[in-house]
């Protein structure tokens, strides 16, 4: 995403932030139907927003990165299992 929108943001940064955002869908997905369940959908929508918040991921908020990080974060989960 850093790359297709040409936003200034350090390898080093997006490679622990991408640990983070492993270990909170890694947490969330621990539940067999978390990918059907709203409430835990919605829980890690929340903590990814806040997670990438805090990072200043995208350094100017952008809702296309956000769906599109969330959506990898999903899919990630999905096809891992």
């Amino acid at each position: 995403m850093r790359d297709d929108h040409g936003f200034p943001y350090a390898d080093e940064k997006c490679l622990a932030l991408a640990k983070e955002i492993k270990k909170l869908v890694d947490d969330k997905a621990q539940f067999a139907d978390w990918s059907i369940r709203a409430d835990i959908k919605n829980q890690l929508n929340m903590d990814l927003t806040v997670l990438l918040y805090k990072n200043g991921y995208p350094p100017e908020w952008d809702e296309e990165v956000f769906e599109k990080v969330l959506e990898q974060a999903e899919n990630f989960k999905k096809w891992a299992e």
